[in-house]
């Protein structure tokens, strides 16, 4: 049996990480609704994280556009750290950095 990379595990990771923050915001249980409301965000803002983290998750799959889907999710946890270092959250923002760190050493370890 091959060995499977390390590269392949953390992308397998990541994908299963932008699909499950995708789907919660696309399901949105109460919680997640007031947060939103809390940041003054509009309801379809929560659609639009949901099916942006999910666009990310699959370009990441795909060796060609894997840089692309690396952008995509960096810009979408960004946004949603300054948003959470905005509202004196920092929990959620330090693990939201521990992702986006997982994307960037991603690209660095290389193999397509």
């Amino acid at each position: 049996m091959d060995e499977i990379s390390f590269s392949t595990w953390l992308t397998w990771l990541l994908m299963a990480a932008l699909v499950g923050a995708g789907l919660l915001a696309l399901i949105g249980g109460k919680t997640l609704r007031e947060t939103y409301a809390r940041w003054n965000y509009p309801e379809s803002y929560r659609y639009a994280t949901g099916i942006v983290y999910i666009g990310a998750a699959i370009l990441l799959a795909a060796p060609t556009y894997r840089m692309l889907g690396v952008a995509l999710a960096s810009m979408m946890l960004f946004l949603l750290i300054v948003t959470l270092l905005d509202h004196r959250e920092y929990g959620g923002a330090l693990s939201r950095f521990g992702l986006l760190g997982a994307l960037w050493v991603r690209v660095l370890t290389g193999a397509p």
